[in-house]
């Protein structure tokens, strides 16, 4: 999954219900390595999607960010 894909989901469901609206995804890629006795013992990775969202209607305006998960197995 892609941060424009991210992006175009919510835009598709915000378009129309308000005035205004921003939607801006940032895409952090992690890895964590263990070590026990001076060898690697588990190694994992991740994706986090960080979304945020700003949108205005009728005078009023609301902004949020929210943070997902994804797990990639590697990340490439």
């Amino acid at each position: 999954m892609s941060s424009r894909s991210v992006a175009d989901a919510i835009v598709e469901r915000i378009r129309g219900l308000v005035e205004e609206y921003i939607v801006a995804v940032t895409t952090r890629d992690s890895i964590m390595v263990k070590y026990a006795n001076g060898e690697v013992t588990v190694t994992q990775a991740w994706r986090d999607y960080i979304t945020q969202v700003y949108m205005a209607k009728d005078g009023k305006v609301t902004a949020s960010t929210f943070t997902s998960k994804d797990p990639c197995g590697g990340c490439s």
